[in-house]
């Protein structure tokens, strides 16, 4: 396998390539359970519908990107993910809330998060 390293990505008209800095398939319910993630160090069940993901590298600030969506599969119904509210976005960790259809906070199943940050 090789490695390349560079200290930017561009595209063939030189406009900035980002990727994903951290992501996560988490499972809410019950036990939490990170399935697959890079760049996550934990995650913390912090209440009904709420988790806190701790990076295993740091951001360079807590003005990222988090674009999060979840499901909950055994129950059949939709969930909003987003960060969680009046919980603090840190260079090192973020609460994400999930919401049901209504204005609860309910654990799901399935939880995929990304961090964006350059």
């Amino acid at each position: 396998m090789s490695t390349l390293k560079v200290d930017t990505l561009q595209d063939i008209s030189g406009n900035g390539l980002y990727p994903a800095r951290a992501w996560g398939n988490l499972d809410m319910v019950g036990t939490i359970v990170i399935r697959g993630d890079e760049n996550i160090a934990s995650i913390t069940d912090a209440g009904i519908g709420l988790m806190t993901v701790t990076w295993s590298s740091a951001a360079p600030n807590a003005n990222y990107a988090v674009p999060a969506a979840a499901a909950d599969h055994t129950a059949g119904s939709a969930r909003f993910a987003m960060p969680g509210d009046g919980n603090t976005q840190t260079s090192t960790q973020i609460t994400i809330g999930v919401d049901n259809t209504g204005s609860d906070y309910q654990d799901a199943d399935r939880l995929h998060v990304s961090a964006f940050w350059t």
